[in-house]
């Protein structure tokens, strides 16, 4: 394994060693026969974030931008890091270098590796040390049961080895755009909602005591250690307030609420729209059993007014008599990751911006359930 760095700045790859990452990469890519392994001379990257983006995509990217040429560089790399010229210029010139022999396009370094082979139009999917290959099985088996559903699609697996070390799946690399304009939300509405909610019925629905699925304590603890270190709104609902109605959420005593098998990680960044303008629905790789709220509040958290579109569908599925009511789920789901956001350390800004978006949720969802 040949790579390099070239440090013009300051960049950082996240969760794991750079070197181990890249080995495993190309240990995988060598027993791929679907990819031409010859890149003798390497590839040069620039770190991005958690990316390692290709020099030859900034550029075809800054020559799309500019000369308004035909590129196919923005729209086959869901959830692609660099959105303008001025972004893809300044990585270009100082970002930090790598080269390494593998023939990926763009890499994804995180608790998992996403890997795009646009020529080959392939995707790489590699599981790392979290993610056991009993947990993967499981998932698989999800998302073949998904696949049986009508109404939107997921990329069609070509390969996969999860009894591998490390694990890995390689699929299609899906044509598209974003998810995220105005008309999308409204056909997730419209469309997607009830082939999501077939899915986790064709999983079946069953209920449990909130007690055992959620920490009351650690939650609260959390929570107020968090309030106290971030500034607090003027356009929130007072802070006396929320900490009320959220030690009320917490009150759980013997209210139940519905699990579903899920996706996992239900955000827009995982969904794409085809060139055709059908969905798609990428990275069912930690698909698990999972609060109905939980579920989904990602998505009601980057666009609130689903909620309104969500709350019936998972009222007819709460049907046990003292299960907890659909706003207080959601607002218990938020409160839970907001409680799990201690690692972004309040102090940091681009911590501080992700837990004060939460924290807008939780008190929109505490200020509608007082109305």
């Amino acid at each position: 394994m040949k790579w390099y760095i070239s440090k013009r700045s300051q960049g950082r790859i996240v969760d794991h060693d750079l070197a181990e990452s890249l080995a495993a990469l190309a240990a995988i890519e060598a027993r791929l026969d679907a990819i031409s392994y010859n890149n003798t001379q390497g590839t040069a990257f620039r770190i991005i974030g958690n990316w390692l983006v290709r020099e030859e995509i900034l550029r075809n990217y800054l020559q799309h931008i500019f000369f308004q040429t035909t590129s196919d560089v923005t729209i086959l790399i869901p959830g692609f890091p660099v959105h303008g010229a001025t972004k893809a210029l300044y990585y270009l010139i100082f970002g930090t270098r790598i080269r390494a022999d593998i023939s990926a396009s763009a890499v994804f370094f995180r608790s998992n590796m996403r890997v795009f082979y646009n020529q080959q139009q392939m995707t790489l999917w590699v599981a790392r040390q979290q993610q056991s290959p009993e947990k993967l099985k499981e998932a698989m088996v999800a998302r073949k049961r998904f696949s049986s559903i009508s109404g939107f699609r997921q990329p069609k697996v070509l390969r996969q080895d999860t009894a591998a070390n490390p694990p890995y799946i390689l699929e299609e690399l899906v044509y598209g755009r974003r998810f995220g304009q105005t008309s999308d939300w409204e056909v997730l509405a419209d469309k997607v909602l009830p082939c999501l909610f077939r899915f986790y019925d064709h999983g079946s629905i069953r209920h449990r005591r909130a007690a055992e699925i959620y920490n009351a304590d650690w939650i609260s603890n959390e929570i107020a250690r968090l309030t106290s270190e971030v500034k607090w709104k003027n356009k929130w609902v007072p802070l006396l307030q929320f900490l009320k109605a959220s030690e009320e959420c917490l009150s759980m005593r013997d209210e139940t609420i519905p699990l579903c098998i899920g996706h996992g990680d239900l955000g827009k960044s995982n969904f794409v729209v085809s060139v055709n303008g059908n969905f798609v629905l990428l990275d069912w790789e930690i698909s698990q059993e999972l609060p109905i709220a939980e579920e989904l509040i990602k998505l009601v958290c980057q666009h609130p007014h689903l909620l309104h579109s969500l709350l019936p569908y998972v009222r007819r599925r709460t049907e046990d008599p003292i299960a907890m009511p659909p706003r207080r789920q959601f607002l218990l789901a938020t409160l839970d990751i907001i409680s799990g956001m201690g690692k972004f350390q309040a102090g940091r800004p681009w911590g501080t911006k992700k837990i004060k978006k939460w924290l807008c949720l939780a008190s929109m969802l505490i200020a509608e359930q007082d109305c």
